[in-house]
């Protein structure tokens, strides 16, 4: 067997494993926060650990393969390249088979191929959805110093919803949305449907270098018009260089 049989099958097996179990955790679980997830080594560690299974998978059958000790049988299958992809598009699905389950104390364990996925995965993905967690709360709370009223802020995400969804879909959110006790809340429920740039766009961050440079606090977004004026008036007194700050 050629060398690039050898390696770069089982390498395609591994990008292809990798890929397709990033994309499916991401699609299923944070469909408009992706970005959130950047820096998390969680997120990157979960796609390695699949396509590393998938990459000593494309190994062992190819090497019994070659040995005749199995035979692959199908479209394409006889070729290293079409059958690493097969196993890389397929790897995810294929590890979480169990044969049987075992229940000990109210706790079920897969007995299978899954009992080595749930070596690694649960741990994987609680870490994943805590790194997550802590990237939505940084992401928000640049938002919450600026707009703090829980009115306000309701109204305008409740404005500013997708057009295109269902109508079922928008009359649920909405009363989701109204229902929330806290602006954290209201935000977080608004890049569920939406995503974090139409946030940003309709809840731009609070920019302490605006104020910090007047020596003012931000302005709450409940200011209401007669301290606004008077707010403007000041900065009238202010040199030129400080009013275009």
């Amino acid at each position: 067997m050629e060398p690039m049989d050898t390696f770069g099958a089982p390498a395609i097996a591994f990008a292809v494993a990798a890929f397709f179990s990033l994309l499916e955790l991401v699609t299923s679980e944070f469909p408009q926060t992706i970005s959130f997830l950047r820096r998390s080594w969680a997120f990157y560690a979960y796609g390695f650990a699949y396509g590393a299974l998938a990459f000593i998978a494309t190994i062992g059958i190819n090497k019994l393969s070659a040995a005749n000790a199995i035979k692959l049988e199908g479209l394409g299958l006889s070729s290293p390249w079409i059958r690493a992809f097969a196993i890389g598009i397929s790897s995810k699905a294929l590890l979480h088979i169990r044969l049987f389950t075992v229940t000990a104390g109210g706790q079920t364990f897969p007995v299978g191929v899954e009992t080595l996925v749930q070596l690694f995965e649960p741990w994987l993905k609680r870490r994943i959805n805590i790194q997550h967690w802590n990237a939505t709360q940084a992401f928000i709370g640049t938002r919450t110093k600026k707009y703090n009223d829980l009115k306000q802020v309701q109204a305008r995400i409740v404005i500013n919803l997708p057009t295109n969804l269902p109508e079922t879909e928008l009359k649920a959110f909405r009363a989701d949305v109204l229902q929330t006790t806290s602006v954290e809340q209201a935000m977080e429920q608004y890049l569920i449907v939406s995503a974090a740039r139409p946030l940003t766009a309709y809840f731009p961050p609070c920019r302490l270098n605006d104020f910090t440079k007047l020596g003012l606090m931000p302005l709450p977004m409940s200011f209401d018009a007669t301290s606004n004026a008077i707010f403007r008036k000041g900065r009238g007194n202010l040199p030129q260089e400080a009013r275009r700050s």
